[in-house]
């Protein structure tokens, strides 16, 4: 098993893998070549970044995260606007998805009580490879590279109807902030993680 960095290469395997394994989640409503894109920026901001585990060269997992929310947004629409409203096409005439767009865009802009803008976004282990601690140890890595990057606590938002999510998280040793609602009906929680 190999821990490193992501780079473009592997942004189509990364992609399917939150497919798959993140399906309660509004990103994967905007569909796999949004996935794509969104996975891209990650890779390619200055503010963001994605850890891989591969296993004879394949992705079997992935966390990733950004040092600063707001900046990472500004970037991936600014690079990527013609291609995210193209791959949005088929979907945005939807009443439902347009409103969750405006929620998950208003939350960004939102940073009551001074919280660190540094956010770990997403986690996923491929089914096959769960319960063998590759989360952990993808979370060591992660851990690792926000003291990189100088960031000395990040956050991450989980859903409240994600009971193994919030277990992982709190046996990590994050700390229950508060809770938020993005979407409605839909809370969730804010854990923070001092580095």
């Amino acid at each position: 098993m190999t821990i490193q960095i992501a780079d473009k290469n592997d942004i189509q395997q990364i992609t399917k893998i939150h497919y798959q394994e993140i399906n309660q989640g509004f990103l994967r409503q905007l569909g796999i070549t949004f996935l794509a894109h969104l996975y891209r920026a990650l890779i390619n901001s200055p503010n963001s970044f994605v850890v891989v585990a591969k296993k004879d060269k394949q992705a079997v997992g992935f966390i990733s995260g950004c040092t600063n929310l707001n900046q990472f947004y500004r970037y991936f629409f600014t690079k990527y606007f013609f291609s995210i409203c193209f791959s949005l096409l088929p979907k945005i005439f939807k009443i439902s998805i347009l409103k969750k767009i405006k929620e998950t865009l208003k939350y960004k802009n939102t940073n009551k009580n001074n919280l660190s803008q540094a956010e770990l976004l997403s986690i996923a282990i491929a089914k096959k490879f769960q319960g063998q601690g590759i989360a952990q140890i993808l979370l060591a890595e992660f851990i690792k590279e926000m003291k990189k990057r100088k960031v000395n606590q990040f956050k991450v938002m989980v859903g409240e109807k994600l009971p193994r999510a919030i277990a992982f998280y709190e046996k990590m040793g994050f700390k229950f902030f508060s809770k938020k609602s993005i979407h409605q009906g839909q809370p969730s929680k804010i854990y923070i993680y001092d580095l």
